[in-house]
């Protein structure tokens, strides 16, 4: 019985935690080459703000597009 509770109770936890995950890469640290995974240090950001301001502008027009159909 005390086994079952225990893996009622791992059940709810792995539930709750599950509605916080997040499965969206985080994309500062994609590495898109597999080939350049050893040229990127470890605890660094490969991309920054900068290398994402064209599409996130491209996003925005499609957004306004979209909005104003």
């Amino acid at each position: 019985m005390g086994r079952t509770l225990l893996s009622a109770g791992a059940r709810q936890t792995a539930s709750r935690n599950l509605r916080l995950t997040r499965f969206e890469p985080f994309r500062y640290a994609v590495v898109l080459d597999r080939h350049d995974v050893d040229d990127t240090p470890l605890n660094s950001k490969p991309w920054t703000d900068e290398d994402f301001e064209e599409i996130d502008e491209e996003i925005d027009e499609e957004e306004q597009v979209l909005a104003e159909s």
